[in-house]
């Protein structure tokens, strides 16, 4: 959430707010406190008053190379699958990322995309360097255990 709620959604900026309040009463006397997926973070200046340090970290998955995605990715499928299946339901994620589909899909990624012309991507390195990537994180298999 950032400036466009401010401006346009007045019910939702509120809503924001009262759930950071929220979350830094809960953490009152934390002494380090990671916030992932923050966006622009203004808010997390409400935690930061009751916290002794805050970290706030984004991903945005349109401006990263593939590698980046694949690399992020993998462990937040096999940790989904994970929690499922510890309550006895199917894999969220039963998918299996080849290097074939890894290639391919760095491929689309490029494409949808695209940077400017001054800025040439080597397609073929990216999809070489996500494979990699793929290849590098051993985080277990998405197949059902049982």
């Amino acid at each position: 959430m950032g400036s466009w709620a401010y401006l346009n959604d007045p019910k939702r900026l509120a809503f924001t707010l009262a759930r950071y309040k929220f979350v830094a009463k809960m953490l009152s006397g934390c002494e380090h406190v990671l916030e992932a997926g923050c966006g622009d973070a203004w808010p997390t200046r409400i935690v930061l008053q009751e916290v002794r340090k805050l970290t706030a970290i984004d991903f945005d998955p349109y401006a990263a190379e593939m590698d980046r995605i694949i690399d992020a990715w993998l462990p937040l499928t096999f940790a989904v699958n994970s929690i499922n299946r510890s309550m006895g339901q199917p894999d969220l994620y039963p998918f299996v990322l080849t290097p074939a589909v890894i290639w391919k899909l760095t491929f689309i990624h490029e494409r949808i995309h695209a940077v400017s012309a001054d800025h040439s991507r080597d397609s073929e390195h990216n999809a070489i360097r996500a494979i990699v990537a793929g290849l590098k994180r051993a985080v277990g298999s998405p197949q059902s255990t049982t």
